[in-house]
């Protein structure tokens, strides 16, 4: 059973940042960008090989380290390939 993103204060928000506008993390963001631009960019070579690419990201770490920052700039450097931002605190994932 699949969760459902529950209600309207959970829709997409438009990203205010880009990777470009976060300083350092270099090796973070260079494997959210694998992770995330690989299978988009490559999509025929993964549905030819029947890898089924991963549908979505979760980070974690302490409070304040960086994640929603992270997760912001990435939505907003990759936009022309269509990704959202869905900015859903982590207690409504565990009801």
């Amino acid at each position: 059973q699949k969760a459902q993103i529950p209600g309207p204060e959970n829709d997409p928000v438009e990203p205010r940042f880009t990777f470009d506008m976060v300083g350092g993390l270099e090796a973070q963001k260079k494997e959210i960008s694998d992770l995330i631009l690989t299978p988009i960019q490559m999509k025929n070579y993964y549905r030819t090989i029947g890898i089924k690419p991963e549908r979505g990201l979760l980070l974690h770490g302490p409070t304040g380290c960086g994640k929603t920052l992270l997760a912001e700039a990435a939505a907003g450097s990759f936009k022309e390939f269509g990704l959202k931002f869905f900015k859903i605190p982590a207690t409504d994932l565990i009801s």
